[in-house]
């Protein structure tokens, strides 16, 4: 339920952008970062990387099943385990590396879903991603969730790291745990807290390095999503589902 409670904006997986010098075990300056650093940020830690993640998932299960030889899938119990040594799908996309992925349950008596990545890329039309790591959703019949993220992405010269949980009640109010954490390799580190409301214009994303950077939940005229360092804004400065 928590990625069904996330609305808009929500841009699937990294946008490109180039890393600069900095020790990333430092807290990040969002004023130093580049947009299309800041974008990728907001747009992951949005639904703490489980979009993302969930539809590279999904993409390889597709190709899987209109290409059985790539990637290629073995069952271990009740995990499905993809695996591909950089073959190309009949529907043009390369995967590399292993990906196990575990459901359980139903959305009537309760479904969990594990995604275990290692060092699962995939090259598609948007370019090449690499995902580490591990996310896991549990949905109850109570219509309860749980969530957590452990995963690394990478895209060309970014890297991203989430390390979040959170939990939502049956009435979709969603809200991340204390110590919600992610980095940017080059920049820093900072601090995700992450509030959705059955009312989308309360929803809280706030990012906390040295600064803070905020989203804001209304759209502009232009469908896009403002966003603000410490409180200010500058031409530019917003997220696009385009």
């Amino acid at each position: 339920m928590f990625r069904h409670a996330i609305v808009k904006p929500v841009l699937f997986l990294l946008a490109a952008t180039t890393a600069m010098a900095c020790d990333s075990s430092q807290p990040i300056t969002w004023s130093k970062a580049t947009p299309k650093q800041t974008q990728a940020a907001l747009s992951n830690t949005l639904s703490l990387g489980l979009n993302p993640a969930f539809e590279l998932g999904q993409l390889v299960v597709e190709d899987h099943a209109r290409d059985p030889l790539c990637p290629k899938m073995t069952l271990s119990g009740q995990t499905e385990v993809y695996e591909a040594s950089g073959c190309t799908s009949s529907a043009g996309h390369t995967f590399k590396g292993r990906l196990e992925r575990t459901v359980i349950g139903t959305t009537a008596t309760g479904k969990t879903i594990d995604l275990v990545f290692g060092e699962f890329s995939a090259t598609t039309e948007r370019g090449t991603f690499v995902l580490d790591g591990d996310v896991h959703e549990a949905d109850t019949a109570a219509r309860t969730s749980e969530v957590t993220s452990n995963l690394r992405f990478e895209h060309d010269d970014v890297v991203l790291h989430i390390d979040a949980a959170a939990s939502c009640s049956a009435r979709r109010m969603c809200k991340t745990s204390e110590g919600a954490s992610g980095s940017i390799e080059g920049l820093g580190e900072f601090s995700i807290d992450l509030q959705i409301f059955p009312d989308s214009s309360q929803n809280i994303l706030k990012l906390k390095g040295t600064d803070e950077l905020q989203l804001s939940p209304s759209s502009d005229n232009d469908g896009c999503f403002p966003y603000t360092i410490d409180g200010k804004s500058a031409p530019g400065q917003h997220l696009c589902n385009n």
